[in-house]
């Protein structure tokens, strides 16, 4: 289709009410993209999306952190 629209959709859980952070970097380890930053969240299911609209092909790391964890997932945008 035209034109392309990449975004994609983001899914956690937490459970209890946390502050979260999440991080989108590049293959080198530069930071592309902030989408929450220390934001506080209840409990439950969340969704963000992330718009790679503007961002080159390529291999993406999405990093999301709380009081607890850290999370660190591989993602690929083609386009």
């Amino acid at each position: 289709p035209n034109p392309f629209n990449p975004v994609i959709q983001i899914e956690f859980q937490i459970f209890e009410t946390d502050r979260v952070s999440l991080f989108i970097y590049n293959l080198k380890g530069k930071l592309i993209d902030t989408l929450v930053k220390d934001d506080k969240y209840d409990p439950g299911f969340h969704r963000l999306q992330w718009s790679g609209i503007n961002k080159p092909s390529g291999v993406y790391f999405i990093t999301m952190k709380n009081s607890s964890s850290k999370i660190i997932k591989k993602v690929l945008l083609l386009k």
